[in-house]
């Protein structure tokens, strides 16, 4: 069961009797430039992908918002001090869960079904650096009848890059928090998170090493397990088209000792060359 945070104002009245007027002071929190939430403003933004600077000097939390398509309504927030340099961050889409390995590796009851709620965010700086301190990261759930009243369960999986390797896990829904703005809420690192809803309640935080790198909705590796990839790098792949392989057919010849591969490819692409690994099935 996710934990809702209601945050009560109560106001309080003065009532005085007789002729006297007495002047009344009122307490209550200020927030100045200083100690305020610093909203930072992308200084790239697209439907899938956002970028913006961190500034290690400022006091206060720095908030990142989500890019504008898939991922609206997401947010990252840095507490102060977290980075000790200034960096360029960004929050885009990943490639989707049942892309990857990480439920896999979790050892999760055969019966269990999941099902996404949204886009993949993937957190990340576009240099190596080190976070001193957690990130919280806000999902939104994507729908005003997903709320706490409907009974269903939810869950985050993530894979994430923390103390120089890759981990892939998930987080169970007593560490998530549903705010007023139906975001859910919860700490994490530099990496790709998922909500989903679980047909089976997820009761413990589990995570494993990994070493599967971290993919954009690009389809191109933006943490690795060495690190995180320059982002000239991340820019360069992702110009590159992705060929998509319609069919591929391979085929042995035992008498003549050799194999025929033959591959058909989109017709709005061309390959000029290929290489592909061969290995023996000696599984029975």
């Amino acid at each position: 069961m996710l934990r809702h945070v209601r945050i009560a104002v109560l106001s309080c009245g003065a009532f005085l009797n007789g002729c006297f007027v007495t002047p009344v002071r009122s307490v209550g929190l200020v927030e100045t430039p200083d100690t305020a939430l610093r909203i930072t403003q992308p200084t790239y933004a697209s439907p899938m992908k956002s970028v913006s600077t961190y500034d290690p000097n400022s006091s206060a939390p720095t908030q990142l918002a989500g890019p504008s398509g898939n991922l609206s309504g997401s947010s990252i927030t840095l507490p102060a001090g977290a980075l000790a340099i200034a960096v360029d961050l960004v929050v885009e889409e990943s490639v989707p869960l049942n892309e990857t390995s990480v439920a896999a590796s979790l050892n999760l009851p055969a019966e269990m079904t999941l099902t996404p709620v949204g886009s993949g965010l993937i957190i990340r700086p576009t240099s190596d650096v080190s976070l001193s301190k957690p990130l919280m990261i806000s999902m939104p759930l994507g729908g005003a009848s997903l709320t706490l009243a409907n009974g269903k369960n939810y869950a985050v999986f993530y894979k994430y890059f923390i103390d120089g390797e890759l981990r892939a896990g998930v987080i169970p829904a007593s560490a998530l928090t549903l705010n007023d703005k139906n975001q859910i809420t919860f700490d994490g690192y530099f990496g790709a998170y998922w909500l989903c809803e679980t047909s089976i309640a997820i009761e413990q935080k589990a995570e494993v090493k990994t070493v599967e790198p971290l993919i954009n909705n690009n389809h191109v590796s933006v943490i690795e397990a060495g690190g995180y990839v320059p982002e000239q790098i991340v820019t360069a792949k992702a110009a590159i088209p992705e060929t998509r392989w319609m069919s591929v057919t391979l085929t042995a010849s035992p008498l003549a000792r050799s194999v025929k591969l033959v591959g058909a490819i989109d017709i709005n692409h061309r390959v000029t060359g290929c290489t592909v690994d061969l290995s023996e099935n000696t599984a029975g």
